[in-house]
């Protein structure tokens, strides 16, 4: 059964500033040190930054509680398997969150072209009574 439903779309240009203002300060704040290898790793990491910030706001949309109380950015971890497809992995606030509207399956897909990232999230969870 469906839990909720989240997406976000983030301005590239917009996050390539914040990245160049604030860089260490910025990325610290929001990813992990595993998803900053991944974006740092890219010619253009940008792109990759964006569309998981897309990506975690999308998740807490899907909770219906967005950030704060509920859920911290970190707590939400944008992973990405050998074949290339993208995952969720939450942690504190969010995982726990994530367990009282008894979701335990996140469905994820990222995209971005033409300066926009784009991410959509679908939690699942057993039918409660």
């Amino acid at each position: 059964m469906v839990k909720g439903i989240g997406v976000d779309m983030v301005d590239v240009a917009r996050f390539r500033g914040a990245l160049v203002k604030w860089r260490e300060r910025f990325m610290d704040r929001l990813f992990s040190m595993e998803e900053k290898d991944f974006c740092l790793g890219k010619k253009d990491p940008a792109p990759h930054f964006a569309v998981r910030f897309a990506a975690k706001e999308a998740f807490v949309k899907a909770l219906g509680t967005g950030f704060g109380r509920n859920a911290a950015p970190r707590d939400i971890e944008v992973k990405t398997a050998d074949s290339g497809k993208p995952r969720i992995r939450v942690s504190g606030r969010a995982g726990r969150a994530m367990k009282a509207m008894a979701a335990d399956r996140v469905y994820l897909s990222l995209s971005h072209d033409k300066g926009m990232g784009i991410a959509m999230v679908i939690l699942e969870g057993k039918e409660t009574p």
